[in-house]
This record gives structure tokens, C-alpha cells and sequence, in this order.
């Protein structure tokens, strides 16, 4: 499962894609443009880097 099929499954995904629309999941490069979308990526990223 990728990150953002994670984060669509989540109880807070309604109230983000509310209120950042299409924009949720945009990057520069490598990085989310919004940052509590990166700070979540990485919390994730590394716990699945651990397993």
C-alpha cells in the first residue's frame, strides 16, 4: 500500500481533501508542497523503512 492510499484511508482524509481539493497530494519534486501532508509522510515512511 503507497503512502497516499494510507492517508485516503484515514479519518481525517474528508476534512483535508475539503479543504486543500485537488492540491492534497501536489509535490515539488520529492516533498509535499503542504507541510502537514510531508511531516505525515515521513512519520510514515519511516515506520515502514523500520519493518
Amino acid at each position: 500500500m503507497t503512502f497516499e492510499e494510507w492517508f485516503q484511508q484515514q479519518y481525517f482524509y474528508t476534512n483535508m481533501r475539503y479543504k486543500y481539493g485537488d492540491g492534497l497530494f501536489l509535490k515539488d519534486g520529492d516533498m509535499y508542497r503542504l507541510l502537514v501532508v510531508q511531516m505525515v509522510y515521513m512519520a510514515w515512511k519511516f515506520k515502514h523503512d523500520e519493518a
